[in-house]
């Protein structure tokens, strides 16, 4: 009944509709997997220098020479970074030290991420850490920007060509049209994480129905079919020269 097949003789025409809640809604800002891009094979270098000397009456010039580097490559879903330190004091020699090496590619079927060498975990529910291991985690920055942030799903129901407006304390944030029948909504953006939405069913004939669908959310809090999780195994690193 969600669906209609009207024949017109007259002028051998066949006009088809379909409910909104049945077709293959893409999020907005969403692009298909199958056409993302994984990028060109590139060599990458950042660096920083800095040098300073201290000047003494009664003894030699002290020179200290300070060069972080950051660098990498990419190759097909691959990346490879590393972090380094170098230091050169006058009378104490020339000092390398690697803060971390990383090696990562993205799993889009999965919305994830496998990450390899030194990295850090993540910090939504407890203190994050410094590891050398591997790591599997979903990846927010996958999803559509509409997508990201929390917020309800708003189902309703049109009783004929109808567009569909919600508004947040007074501002728009959302409008479409939507077919007579069953609509379901799962997209939007909210403004804030708090106040209430008011849904505006606007209809071919200019009447309007509304109802509100209350709103509050906390940072944490997950969209209907989305999921977010972490899987970590290595060896934990401190940062200092007692890793355990």
């Amino acid at each position: 009944s969600d669906s209609r097949i009207t024949y017109d003789a007259g002028t051998q025409r066949i006009d088809m509709s379909v409910a909104q809640v049945h077709l293959d809604q893409l999020p907005r800002g969403g692009v298909p997997i199958q056409l993302w891009d994984e990028g060109i094979t590139a060599a990458l270098l950042d660096y920083n220098v800095t040098a300073t000397r201290n000047q003494y009456s009664d003894q030699k010039n002290q020179d200290y020479y300070y060069l972080s580097l950051n660098s990498g490559f990419n190759v097909g879903a691959w990346r490879y970074r590393n972090r380094s330190v170098v230091t050169r004091y006058t009378g104490n020699g020339t000092h390398w030290q690697t803060l971390g090496n990383s090696l990562e590619r993205d799993l889009p079927q999965w919305r994830s991420r496998l990450q390899f060498g030194d990295t850090y975990t993540n910090s939504d529910v407890f203190d994050s850490f410094r590891f050398r291991g591997a790591q599997l985690s979903s990846d927010d920055d996958q999803l559509p920007y509409s997508m990201q942030m929390y917020a309800p799903v708003i189902r309703g129901n049109a009783s004929s060509n109808a567009r569909v407006e919600i508004k947040q304390n007074g501002f728009t944030i959302y409008s479409a049209n939507v077919a007579p029948g069953p609509f379901e909504i799962n997209d939007i953006t909210p403004s804030s994480l708090s106040g209430d939405l008011l849904v505006r069913v606007i209809e071919a004939d200019g009447s309007v129905h509304s109802f509100r669908q209350a709103y509050s959310a906390v940072p944490n809090m997950l969209r209907k079919g989305i999921w977010r999780y972490q899987l970590t195994g290595g060896e934990y690193r401190n940062g200092g020269y007692l890793d355990d």
